[in-house]
Protein backbone atom coordinates (compact mmCIF):
# COMPACT_ATOMS: atom_id res chain seq x y z
CA UNK A 1 0.00 0.00 0.00
CA UNK A 2 1.91 3.57 -0.73
CA UNK A 3 2.53 5.87 1.77
CA UNK A 4 0.23 9.07 2.05
CA UNK A 5 3.30 11.36 0.82
CA UNK A 6 3.58 9.23 -2.20
CA UNK A 7 -0.23 9.81 -3.26
CA UNK A 8 0.35 13.37 -3.82
CA UNK A 9 1.34 14.81 -7.83
CA UNK A 10 3.21 17.35 -8.36
CA UNK A 11 1.07 20.74 -8.61
CA UNK A 12 -1.35 19.59 -6.46
CA UNK A 13 -2.78 22.22 -3.70
CA UNK A 14 -1.60 22.03 0.09
CA UNK A 15 -2.22 24.27 3.01
CA UNK A 16 0.68 25.12 5.29
CA UNK A 17 -0.23 25.93 9.08
CA UNK A 18 2.23 28.54 10.42
CA UNK A 19 2.50 29.44 14.16
CA UNK A 20 2.04 27.21 17.51
CA UNK A 21 -1.00 28.90 19.82
CA UNK A 22 -2.24 30.54 16.94
CA UNK A 23 -1.98 28.46 13.76
CA UNK A 24 -2.14 31.03 10.15
CA UNK A 25 -2.77 28.89 7.15
CA UNK A 26 -1.19 29.71 3.68
CA UNK A 27 -2.44 28.22 0.66
CA UNK A 28 0.98 26.34 -1.43
CA UNK A 29 1.54 23.81 -3.74
CA UNK A 30 3.48 20.49 -4.11
CA UNK A 31 6.62 21.08 -6.37
CA UNK A 32 8.43 18.36 -5.82
CA UNK A 33 8.04 14.87 -4.03
CA UNK A 34 11.90 13.48 -2.94
CA UNK A 35 10.94 9.99 -1.10
CA UNK A 36 8.63 8.70 1.38
CA UNK A 37 9.42 11.98 3.40
CA UNK A 38 10.57 14.68 1.70
CA UNK A 39 8.61 16.94 -0.19
CA UNK A 40 9.03 20.45 -1.92
CA UNK A 41 6.47 23.46 -2.10
CA UNK A 42 6.59 26.68 -2.75
CA UNK A 43 7.08 29.41 -0.39
CA UNK A 44 3.66 31.02 0.82
CA UNK A 45 3.23 34.62 0.66
CA UNK A 46 0.92 36.81 2.43
CA UNK A 47 -1.55 39.03 1.60
CA UNK A 48 1.12 41.50 0.53
CA UNK A 49 3.05 39.04 -1.70
CA UNK A 50 5.78 38.72 1.39
CA UNK A 51 7.37 35.52 2.14
CA UNK A 52 5.64 33.70 4.99
CA UNK A 53 9.09 34.14 7.33
CA UNK A 54 10.12 30.81 8.03
CA UNK A 55 13.15 29.12 9.68
CA UNK A 56 15.30 25.79 9.04
CA UNK A 57 14.03 23.49 11.81
CA UNK A 58 11.10 25.10 12.09
CA UNK A 59 7.64 23.12 12.63
CA UNK A 60 4.98 23.58 10.62
CA UNK A 61 1.37 21.67 10.08
CA UNK A 62 1.01 20.04 6.36
CA UNK A 63 -2.63 19.78 5.18
CA UNK A 64 -4.00 18.37 2.19
CA UNK A 65 -7.90 16.63 0.74
CA UNK A 66 -9.12 13.85 -1.02
CA UNK A 67 -12.46 13.97 -2.14
CA UNK A 68 -13.55 11.99 1.25
CA UNK A 69 -11.03 12.68 3.42
CA UNK A 70 -8.74 15.05 4.90
CA UNK A 71 -5.39 14.47 5.60
CA UNK A 72 -2.21 16.63 7.98
CA UNK A 73 0.83 15.55 8.97
CA UNK A 74 3.73 17.78 11.23
CA UNK A 75 6.63 19.19 9.10
CA UNK A 76 10.10 19.87 9.59
CA UNK A 77 12.07 23.17 7.87
CA UNK A 78 14.43 21.47 5.96
CA UNK A 79 15.91 24.07 3.90
CA UNK A 80 14.38 27.15 2.14
CA UNK A 81 15.45 28.78 -1.41
CA UNK A 82 14.64 32.43 -2.34
CA UNK A 83 16.35 32.11 -5.89
CA UNK A 84 14.18 31.54 -8.97
CA UNK A 85 10.47 30.33 -7.47
CA UNK A 86 11.09 30.66 -3.82
CA UNK A 87 10.35 27.09 -2.56
CA UNK A 88 10.67 24.92 1.02
CA UNK A 89 12.15 21.83 1.71
CA UNK A 90 9.98 19.78 4.28
CA UNK A 91 10.45 16.55 6.10
CA UNK A 92 7.42 14.86 7.32
CA UNK A 93 7.80 14.34 11.60
CA UNK A 94 5.56 11.09 12.40
CA UNK A 95 2.76 9.59 10.61
CA UNK A 96 -0.13 11.20 8.42
CA UNK A 97 -3.76 11.86 10.37
CA UNK A 98 -6.61 10.89 8.14
CA UNK A 99 -9.92 12.05 8.64
CA UNK A 100 -12.70 9.59 7.14
CA UNK A 101 -15.67 12.50 6.80
CA UNK A 102 -15.13 15.89 7.22
CA UNK A 103 -19.16 16.08 8.73
CA UNK A 104 -17.40 14.20 11.77
CA UNK A 105 -14.80 17.00 12.66
CA UNK A 106 -16.92 20.21 14.14
CA UNK A 107 -16.31 22.71 17.05
CA UNK A 108 -18.56 24.45 19.33
CA UNK A 109 -18.01 27.96 18.64
CA UNK A 110 -19.85 31.00 19.48
CA UNK A 111 -19.45 33.59 16.25
CA UNK A 112 -21.79 36.71 15.23
CA UNK A 113 -21.61 36.62 11.76
CA UNK A 114 -21.59 39.68 9.61
CA UNK A 115 -24.85 38.78 7.47
CA UNK A 116 -27.41 36.62 8.30
CA UNK A 117 -30.08 36.96 6.03
CA UNK A 118 -33.15 34.80 5.30
CA UNK A 119 -33.07 34.29 1.83
CA UNK A 120 -36.63 33.73 -0.28
CA UNK A 121 -36.11 34.27 -4.16
CA UNK A 122 -35.01 37.81 -4.84
CA UNK A 123 -36.45 38.67 -1.25
CA UNK A 124 -34.13 38.69 1.94
CA UNK A 125 -34.64 39.47 5.64
CA UNK A 126 -32.27 40.20 8.42
CA UNK A 127 -31.98 37.08 11.15
CA UNK A 128 -30.62 38.02 14.95
CA UNK A 129 -28.71 35.08 15.37
CA UNK A 130 -25.52 33.21 16.04
CA UNK A 131 -23.18 30.26 15.08
CA UNK A 132 -22.99 27.50 17.48
CA UNK A 133 -21.42 24.73 16.19
CA UNK A 134 -19.42 24.58 12.95
CA UNK A 135 -17.83 21.22 10.58
CA UNK A 136 -16.80 21.62 6.73
CA UNK A 137 -20.56 20.32 6.04
CA UNK A 138 -22.20 23.17 8.01
CA UNK A 139 -23.51 24.74 10.82
CA UNK A 140 -25.39 25.10 14.20
CA UNK A 141 -27.20 28.50 14.88
CA UNK A 142 -29.16 30.01 17.38
CA UNK A 143 -31.64 32.60 16.54
CA UNK A 144 -34.15 34.96 17.81
CA UNK A 145 -36.29 35.05 14.86
CA UNK A 146 -38.24 31.92 13.60
CA UNK A 147 -37.04 29.45 11.12
CA UNK A 148 -38.48 26.54 9.13
CA UNK A 149 -37.19 23.73 7.88
CA UNK A 150 -36.11 24.06 4.16
CA UNK A 151 -35.10 27.91 5.18
CA UNK A 152 -31.92 29.37 2.85
CA UNK A 153 -29.43 31.31 4.82
CA UNK A 154 -27.30 33.50 3.74
CA UNK A 155 -24.33 33.83 6.06
CA UNK A 156 -20.81 35.70 6.37
CA UNK A 157 -18.40 35.39 8.88
CA UNK A 158 -14.51 35.28 10.15
CA UNK A 159 -12.75 32.57 11.28
CA UNK A 160 -9.44 33.15 13.33
CA UNK A 161 -6.58 31.96 11.37
CA UNK A 162 -8.61 32.21 7.39
CA UNK A 163 -7.10 34.94 5.96
CA UNK A 164 -10.98 35.74 4.06
CA UNK A 165 -14.21 36.16 5.11
CA UNK A 166 -16.30 33.04 5.13
CA UNK A 167 -19.43 33.60 2.48
CA UNK A 168 -21.52 31.15 1.56
CA UNK A 169 -25.43 29.61 2.26
CA UNK A 170 -27.10 27.03 4.01
CA UNK A 171 -29.87 24.73 4.56
CA UNK A 172 -32.35 24.26 7.76
CA UNK A 173 -32.02 20.56 7.63
CA UNK A 174 -33.11 20.52 11.59
CA UNK A 175 -35.21 22.65 13.58
CA UNK A 176 -35.56 23.02 17.81
CA UNK A 177 -37.65 25.43 19.00
CA UNK A 178 -37.50 26.76 22.64
CA UNK A 179 -39.96 29.53 23.65
CA UNK A 180 -38.53 31.93 21.41
CA UNK A 181 -35.50 30.38 20.53
CA UNK A 182 -34.74 28.30 17.66
CA UNK A 183 -32.17 26.11 17.24
CA UNK A 184 -31.03 25.21 14.30
CA UNK A 185 -28.76 22.61 12.07
CA UNK A 186 -27.42 23.80 8.66
CA UNK A 187 -26.71 22.30 5.83
CA UNK A 188 -23.80 24.40 3.58
CA UNK A 189 -24.94 24.52 0.10
CA UNK A 190 -22.28 24.95 -2.90
CA UNK A 191 -19.26 24.88 -0.73
CA UNK A 192 -16.06 24.76 -2.61
CA UNK A 193 -13.18 21.75 -1.48
CA UNK A 194 -10.65 24.84 -0.60
CA UNK A 195 -13.24 26.49 1.82
CA UNK A 196 -14.66 23.17 3.70
CA UNK A 197 -10.59 22.47 3.99
CA UNK A 198 -10.49 25.67 5.53
CA UNK A 199 -12.96 25.14 7.94
CA UNK A 200 -11.37 21.66 9.23
CA UNK A 201 -8.20 23.16 9.33
CA UNK A 202 -9.95 25.80 11.63
CA UNK A 203 -11.39 23.41 13.83
CA UNK A 204 -7.85 21.52 14.18
CA UNK A 205 -6.45 24.75 14.97
CA UNK A 206 -8.99 25.36 18.14
CA UNK A 207 -8.50 21.78 19.24
CA UNK A 208 -4.77 22.15 19.27
CA UNK A 209 -5.22 25.40 21.33
CA UNK A 210 -7.63 23.50 23.91
CA UNK A 211 -5.26 20.69 24.26
CA UNK A 212 -2.42 23.31 24.73
CA UNK A 213 -4.54 24.93 27.27
CA UNK A 214 -5.28 21.82 29.28
CA UNK A 215 -1.61 21.19 29.34
CA UNK A 216 -0.49 24.34 31.06
CA UNK A 217 -3.27 24.19 33.45
CA UNK A 218 -2.51 20.65 34.50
Amino acid sequence: MPQVSELLTIGQRLELGVGTDEVQWFPTRLEDHEGRGGLTVAWPTDRDRRLIPVANGQTLELAWSSRDALYSATVEVHRGSTGGVPHLRLEVRGSWRRTQRRNAVRISVAIRPRIADLVCGNARRSLRLGLTNISATGVQVRSKDELRRGDLIDIAFNLMGVDQEVHLQARVRRLQRNERVWDAGCEFEGVSDRLAQRIVQFIFAQQRLAAHARRSQA
